[in-house]
C-alpha cells in the first residue's frame, strides 16, 4: 500500500511518515506501525521514513478497560449522577454483581444502567457513550455533517476519491447514495478478532521509541480509567506503569483564523501531561471521544508536540527485530503507583485503582509486555521514533 501511496505522491517519499486513526484503530495500528519497523524498506530499497503514530481514545485490551469496576469510578469521577448518590451506589453494585456472576441480558453493562438512570431522573435523554454529557443526538448531529462534507463531490475530488470505487455493504445501498462517505459498513469487527495491540515484546527496542498518548476525560467508549489501567500493566524500558503524577499543562493552540484571545497561555489548561520513560500521557480535559471535535485547540497542541518531538535513535532503513508475542496472565486492576496516581494540588487525574479489586483471574496480555508501537493511550497516541 506505501508502494502505491508513493508512486501517486513521489514528493513525500521521504517526508516523516505518521500513522494516525482513532478508536479501534488501537486494535491496528500498532500492528501496522510494526510491520513498517521490521521491514524498514520499501520494495525498492526506499527506507521507510516512520516517524510517528497518533491514535484517538483507542482499544488496547478490553479485558482490562471493561472492568465494570473501573467503569463505576470513571461515572463517580465524571459527576454524571450529579448529586444523586443512588445513581452511584447502583453502578457500584452492577460492578460487584458481574464481576462474580456476568450476563447477557444488558444489566451487566453499565451503559445501559446509565439509560436506565437517564429515564428515571432525566426522561427524554439518550446516553451518549462518546460524551457522558451530553445527549447522544448531539454527537449524531456533528457526525451527519461530517458524511455530508466528506460525501460532496469536491470534497472527494481533492481527495483523489475514485467514483467509481469499490463500495463496502452498507445500509441501505442505493444508487442514490453509493458513492457517499459512511462513517460505519456492515462489515463488523470484533474487539476479540485480533491479539490485543499491546501483545507486543520487543527486546532491543530501549530507549529508540518515544510514545505520546492522549485522552479524553468524558468519554465513556473508550475512558481515561480504562486505558490507565492498561498503561499501568504496562511494562517497558525496564519498569511497570507510571510511577509519578501528571507534572506538565497541555495548554491549548489558536485555531486558524480563529480567536486567538481564547487560547493564551495564561487560560486555563485544557489537559494534563504525564511523561516517563520515553511514554507520554496526556489527559484532555472537558472533552468527549472526539478531542478535536470538543477541543480543538487542545487536540492542535497534542498534534505540535507530536511533530515536533525530537527524533529518536531509530535509523529508517534500519530493520527492528519485533515479533509479536501474545502474552497471558493477570491484569492488575489495583497497580497502586503502577498507573497515573491520584489527583494532588489540583492536578485533576482521577486513580485508576477501583474501589474493589475487580476480578483476580482477568485474562490480559499485559504482563511483561514492552511497547514497539504500542500506541496504548487514549485520544491520540505519538509514537516518535
Amino acid at each position: 500500500m506505501l508502494d502505491a501511496f508513493y508512486k501517486v505522491f513521489p514528493e513525500t517519499k521521504d517526508m516523516p511518515l505518521y500513522i494516525t486513526g482513532e478508536s479501534y484503530a488501537g486494535m491496528y495500528i500498532p500492528f501496522i506501525a510494526a510491520t513498517l519497523a521490521s521491514k524498514a524498506v520499501l520494495s525498492d530499497g526506499s527506507p521507510i521514513q516512520l516517524a510517528g503514530l497518533a491514535i484517538g481514545n483507542g482499544v488496547f485490551n478490553e479485558t482490562i478497560q471493561q472492568n465494570p469496576y473501573l467503569a463505576a469510578d470513571f461515572f463517580k469521577q465524571s459527576g454524571f449522577f450529579g448529586n444523586n448518590s443512588n445513581g452511584n451506589e447502583m453502578m457500584y453494585d452492577m460492578a460487584k454483581r458481574c464481576s462474580q456472576n456476568y450476563t447477557n441480558d444488558g444489566s451487566c453493562d453499565p451503559a445501559v444502567v446509565a439509560q436506565g438512570w437517564l429515564n428515571t431522573f432525566r426522561p427524554g435523554v439518550t446516553f451518549n457513550v462518546y460524551d457522558v454529557h451530553t445527549d447522544k443526538n448531539f454527537t449524531a448531529a456533528k457526525e451527519e455533517n461530517l458524511a455530508k462534507w466528506l460525501s460532496d463531490p469536491s470534497v472527494q475530488a481533492a481527495l483523489h476519491v475514485s467514483p467509481n470505487r469499490k463500495n463496502y455493504p452498507i445500509a441501505p445501498m442505493t444508487p442514490s447514495n453509493a458513492t457517499n462517505w459512511h462513517q460505519c459498513s456492515l462489515q463488523e469487527l470484533s474487539y476479540y478478532d485480533s491479539p490485543w495491540s499491546m501483545a507486543f515484546k520487543s527486546d532491543n527496542a530501549g530507549d529508540i521509541l518515544e510514545l505520546e498518548t492522549r485522552q479524553g476525560n468524558d468519554d465513556y467508549m473508550c475512558h481515561h480509567n480504562g486505558v490507565e489501567a492498561v498503561i499501568g500493566n504496562l511494562t517497558w524500558n525496564g519498569k511497570t506503569g507510571f510511577h509519578t503524577p501528571l507534572n506538565e499543562t497541555l495548554v491549548p493552540l489558536p485555531q486558524p483564523n480563529g480567536p486567538s484571545s481564547n487560547f493564551s497561555a495564561a487560560a486555563t489548561p485544557a489537559g494534563y501531561i504525564l511523561s516517563e520513560r520515553s511514554l507520554t500521557y496526556v489527559k484532555i480535559m472537558n472533552s468527549g471521544h472526539q478531542v478535536p471535535l470538543y477541543q480543538p485547540g487542545a487536540a492542535l497542541a497534542f498534534l505540535n508536540r507530536l511533530l515536533s518531538a525530537p527524533r529518536g535513535n531509530f535509523v529508517p532503513g534500519t530493520p527492528l527485530s519485533l515479533p509479536l508475542q501474545a502474552l497471558g496472565g493477570a491484569a492488575n486492576l489495583n497497580p497502586s503507583v503502577n498507573s497515573p496516581p491520584a489527583a494532588t494540588s489540583g492536578t485533576p487525574l482521577a486513580s485508576t485503582t477501583p474501589s474493589s479489586p475487580g476480578p483476580k483471574n482477568a485474562a490480559s496480555n499485559a504482563a511483561g509486555a514492552v511497547p514497539i508501537a504500542v500506541a496504548i493511550a487514549a485520544v491520540i497516541l505519538g509514537l516518535v521514533l
